[in-house]
């Protein structure tokens, strides 16, 4: 997995620079250094709110003080079928390597979302030289 890196490049660094990165935002050094012990690929699965005991997915089991939920957010899906792998969202590093692939001249894009990344987005795309249609709910775009 990534280290944790900053997500408002990904519409636009990830998309046009040459040999495209990510911007980590913290490392193994830096979690040592600050005596933060690092835990990735489970999933919490269960907390004893009771005990201050987090479960997690490999079986094994935080004890806790404080408990902080910074669970993320999801992209929303679109409730439509027959999207197929042409649909890309994006949220990770590799979403914007996948989306990038198809952003060159020639090639149209639609991009559904007038929100400040959406348009990230699809100045990168033009930039690139695909053409771009970008589809939103609301009468205005508001940034």
């Amino acid at each position: 997995p990534h280290p944790p890196y900053e997500r408002p490049p990904l519409s636009k660094d990830a998309m046009t620079g040459e040999a495209p990165s990510i911007k980590a935002i913290a490392s193994d050094a830096l979690f040592a250094e600050r005596a933060i012990r690092h835990i990735h690929s489970v999933r919490a699965v269960a907390i004893d709110r009771a005990a201050h005991v987090v479960h997690l997915s490999d079986g094994s089991s935080l004890p806790y003080n404080k408990l902080l939920l910074a669970t993320g957010s999801v992209p929303r899906q679109l409730p439509m079928t027959g999207l197929g792998s042409r649909c890309v969202y994006l949220r990770t590093f590799n979403d914007a390597l996948a989306i990038r692939a198809h952003l060159s001249a020639g090639n149209r894009v639609a991009i559904i979302g007038g929100g400040f990344i959406g348009l990230e987005l699809a100045a990168s795309a033009r930039k690139l030289g695909a053409t771009v249609t970008v589809i939103e709910a609301q009468p205005r775009i508001r940034i």
